[in-house]
C-alpha cells in the first residue's frame, strides 16, 4: 500500500525561519523528508514515462555554511550516485 504524502504551508514555514542552523535544522526535520516521500512516490511514474529506471536526489544543502536556502528541490536521474554529471 502507498503512503499518502500530506504538506501544509506549515511544512514550508522553515523558509521563513531567521539563521542558518534553525533553518536548517527544522529543513531537514520537517520538508525533507516529505520531498523525499513524493520524489519516491513518483519515481515509478516518471521511469515508466523516461524509459529506464531512474533515481530520487532530493536536496541536502549540504555545501552551504551561512546562507540557509530559500527553496529546495528534488531531481530524478538515471544514476544511483547523482545528477550533476548528466
Amino acid at each position: 500500500m502507498t503512503k499518502t504524502v500530506t504538506l501544509s504551508k506549515k511544512d514550508f514555514d522553515v523558509f521563513a525561519i531567521d539563521g542558518f542552523g534553525p533553518r536548517m535544522e527544522a529543513f531537514k526535520a520537517v520538508l525533507r523528508p516529505h520531498l523525499v516521500a513524493v520524489a519516491e512516490r513518483l519515481v515509478p511514474a516518471v521511469s515508466e514515462v523516461a524509459g529506464h529506471p531512474l533515481y530520487v536526489h532530493v536536496a541536502k544543502h549540504a555545501r552551504r555554511t551561512v546562507n540557509p536556502p530559500s527553496e529546495s528541490w528534488a531531481a530524478f536521474a538515471s544514476e544511483p550516485r547523482g545528477y550533476k554529471k548528466l
